[in-house]
Order: structure tokens, then sequence, then C-alpha cells
């Protein structure tokens, strides 16, 4: 989920639902920056973890996701508006 709340399309994608069982199976998802550059470094390992084929790799819980995700959170709190990337076509309206 949140993998397509940042790029805006689910990680696999296919004409019907064998497609994409075969692509969840036996192909890794794409990271977060082939599809939107402007992603944090943080960020994108995190997704890729989360969506890793091997259980071993992925974060243990929720709770893990949440704290690293809070973690990435504070690291942002230090850094000012002059130095976060320009998302193309967000905020403004």
């Amino acid at each position: 989920m949140l993998y397509e709340c940042v790029v805006g399309e689910a990680p696999f994608m296919g004409e019907n639902v064998m497609v994409i069982l075969s692509k969840i199976l036996f192909d890794d998802a794409p990271r977060l920056s082939a599809r939107r550059p402007d992603t944090l470094p943080a960020l994108d390992d995190l997704v890729a973890r989360m969506l890793s084929r091997d259980p071993a790799g992925r974060p243990a819980d929720g709770a893990a996701v949440a704290d690293e995700l809070e973690a990435l959170y504070a690291s942002l709190e230090r850094v000012t508006a002059e130095e976060l990337p320009v998302v193309p076509g967000g905020g403004e309206g």
C-alpha cells in the first residue's frame, strides 16, 4: 500500500490476475526510486525490504515499520525546506 501511495500504482501490474500473481512470485518488486527518482533513499530501502520475497529480509512486523517511518520522519524534521526535493505538481493550487 505504501508503494502505491508514493508511486501512484501497484508494484506489480498485468492484464489479469494470473499475470500479476506470476510477477509477485518470480519478479523482484521495482524500487520506488526507479519510478520516483526523488524518493528518499531510506524510504526506498524500507519499501524494498517490505516487498522482499524473502520473509527474513522483511521488517519483523508493523511496529518495526512504524519505528522506521518515525525515525525517517524525525530525520526529515532536521532538514530545512530548501533542502527537500521538489515534487512535480505537488502542493500548489
